[in-house]
């Protein structure tokens, strides 16, 4: 049985049209190119997994959605986040030290932390 995310990725993939060349043995799309007035342009890869991925990664491009497989973790999302609080400095001497404080003693260890956050339920937090 297909999860979500997958029905999903496969919905946007049933859009494109795919076709196997034997004579080369590649798999070929047609993908519209922003880059070329939105144009379509034809991607080529080896195996039909590869294409489907690239595929995706084009359609998210375009689009400008966030697919979950791309969505980040909030472990990944903080020192991104520390890193801008420190240049726009609008903060005490202080306030970075307290942000490494709490991320670790409430965030570091929590089981949700690694996981895309698209998928982390606000009840969480609050436990």
């Amino acid at each position: 049985m297909c999860s979500r995310k997958e029905k999903f990725h496969k919905d946007i993939i049933s859009q494109y049209w795919m076709k196997y060349n034997e004579n080369d043995e590649n798999w070929y799309a047609k993908v519209l190119n922003p880059k070329r007035g939105g144009k379509k342009t034809c991607i080529k890869r080896r195996n039909k997994l590869n294409l489907e991925a690239a595929i995706l990664e084009a359609h998210f491009k375009r689009t400008g959605e966030v697919s979950e497989q791309y969505a980040p973790s909030l472990s990944q999302l903080y020192p991104e986040w520390r890193a801008y609080k420190l240049r726009v400095k609008e903060h005490l001497p202080s306030t970075p030290i307290r942000n490494d404080g709490c991320y670790k003693k409430y965030l570091k260890e929590a089981d949700w932390i690694d996981r895309n956050i698209s998928e982390i339920k606000p009840i969480e937090i609050r436990k």
